[in-house]
């Protein structure tokens, strides 16, 4: 299991070794773990490079030796939650809070209210108590949430009406309506 200060210490060792700048986007449950939100710890770190010259596949073998020298699995940064960034408001980089900055690693963790709305598209059954304590402990900006989320479903935006609909019984299930 990785904790904060396991993922700091990751990232110090990752920066050694990576042959340029790169950034990456932290999200998911790693995020909410490093951000000191909700007391969890998680087997990975839902990570990405975005505004970087290495992509992932360059990333892997960098990732790998890192992982071999701290005992983590190998994918312990993996880039699952990518398929859900296409449901992120235009204006999510304006709330990124940068989390490590060595010489050339920069890792930028998500909002709270952006990883909300990944998690009511990924609809994961595991997801649900992040989305709940979040919700709940005024973490996310709900009226964003809202608005994005009515914006997408009315341009039909694929899986936006159902995670529109989830997030209504959320807030109902929640007694926030």
């Amino acid at each position: 299991m990785l904790n904060k200060m396991m993922i700091e210490k990751a990232f110090k060792e990752l920066d050694q070794i990576v042959p340029e700048k790169i950034n990456l986007l932290i999200g998911g449950g790693a995020a909410i773990l490093v951000l000191d939100i909700m007391p969890i710890s998680t087997y990975d770190i839902d990570a990405i490079p975005f505004k970087s010259v290495i992509g992932s596949e360059e990333l892997k073998p960098y990732r790998e030796t890192v992982a071999k020298k701290l005992n983590l699995p190998l994918d312990w940064i993996n880039e699952y939650f990518y398929e859900f960034t296409h449901c992120l408001p235009s204006n999510y980089g304006e709330r990124l809070h940068v989390f490590f900055k060595g010489e050339k690693l920069i890792c930028y963790v998500m909002h709270p209210t952006d990883i909300v709305i990944m998690k009511l598209f990924a609809r994961r059954k595991k997801d649900e108590s992040h989305l709940r304590y979040l919700i709940k402990n005024n973490h996310a900006n709900l009226d964003i949430i809202d608005d994005h989320l009515s914006m997408m479903a009315d341009k039909n935006h694929p899986g936006a009406k159902e995670a529109y609909h989830y997030f209504n019984q959320l807030l109902d299930a929640l007694g926030m309506k």
